[in-house]
């Protein structure tokens, strides 16, 4: 990988996506403290920067390089990482792990089994709002019914017709607000628009379309799965101000419901959308980011009805436990994902 340009290269990213000139920009610059980049707007520059370099080598250890505050030592960082990749390619039989060698402990990601979650009634934030993705199927119209029951404001927000062309029947009183296109100057607008014509949203429910392939061969890869993360991180970056500043006045929520298999994937019988994993990631690296707004990622089984799911979506949503990150319902019921010792 020629990294000769990568300074330059970083830094006419860091200019596109932050707006800042990029004679401004020095290699020195603290990118959150001088330039305001948060986590989600970092995952898009290094995201068009592996663009840029498909061969650049991954960091295996991600908060690595997320502890990194300047341009210049990310560039340094990843010029040591691809050189540290070419010395393992010349010594591969060095650099193998040898299962024999002592103290180096294996935790296996299991299942564990969960018990019913407890059911915390709360409202919504007064003057706020309840934001709903719409994945095109029954599970949208049971979820928005179900929280319009509970007193609960609800919007539904359809992504463009090109990413989910399918629009679920909505109950009476539900409003739909439908995307036009995929740009995120577009989904500002419209996200405003809903500010605007309905109030703040205080919680936010993104249900993700079911992506599965007919062969189980590879990895199944759809680019309208693709896109359409995309648009949650968006989501997610344009929502941050909102959420936590509806947090102040009482449980404000940030949800992703994946379609994986109902056990995050480590069952093997469905050979799910890969990306839509990814939802995981974001909701949890929310968990940190905003540690006033209640987070919850949960995987349902593609097999449960809309009716079900729309019950589990609703519980895990007033389940008072702020100490669990990630929930699936599948064919062992409630569970979770723990790691343990490999005997």
């Amino acid at each position: 990988v020629d990294l000769s340009n990568l300074a330059e290269t970083l830094l006419a990213i860091t200019s596109e996506k932050t707006r800042y000139p990029v004679e401004m920009l020095e290699l020195d610059m603290d990118m959150e403290a001088d330039l305001g980049i948060d986590s989600i707007k970092r995952v898009e520059i290094m995201g068009a920067l592996q663009e840029k370099y498909p061969d650049l080598p991954k960091p295996s250890n991600v908060e690595e390089l997320a502890e990194l505050r300047t341009i210049g030592q990310i560039v340094e960082y990843l010029q040591k990482l691809a050189g540290a990749e070419k010395k393992k390619q010349q010594h591969e039989s060095v650099n193998q792990l040898d299962e024999s060698v002592p103290n180096v402990q294996r935790r296996p990601a299991k299942l564990q089994i969960l018990p019913p979650p407890d059911f915390w009634e709360f409202p919504i934030p007064e003057g706020h709002i309840a934001l709903i993705t719409d994945d095109g199927s029954l599970t949208t119209t049971k979820v928005a019914e179900l929280l319009n029951q509970r007193g609960w404001k609800v919007v539904v927000l359809n992504l463009p017709p090109s990413l989910v062309p399918e629009k679920s029947p909505l109950p009476a009183g539900v409003n739909r607000v439908t995307l036009q296109d995929a740009t995120e100057e577009h989904l500002q607008q419209q996200l405003a628009a809903i500010a605007t014509h309905y109030g703040n949203v205080g919680a936010f429910i993104h249900i993700h379309p079911v992506f599965q392939a007919n062969h189980n061969s590879s990895v199944a890869y759809f680019p309208e799965e693709k896109a359409i993360i995309k648009q949650v991180f968006f989501i997610a970056k344009h929502l941050k101000k909102s959420l936590n500043a509806a947090a102040n006045h009482g449980r404000s929520c940030f949800c992703t419901v994946a379609r994986l298999d109902g056990a995050f994937g480590v069952e093997h019988k469905v050979n799910f959308g890969a990306i839509g994993a990814g939802l995981f990631g974001l909701t949890k690296t929310m968990i940190w980011e905003w540690p006033k707004v209640y987070c919850r990622a949960i995987d349902l089984s593609p097999d449960l009805s809309a009716e079900t799911s729309a019950q589990y979506i609703v519980a895990e949503l007033h389940d008072p436990n702020l100490y669990l990150t990630e929930v699936a319902y599948g064919s062992q019921g409630r569970v979770t994902l723990v790691s343990v010792p490999d005997r």
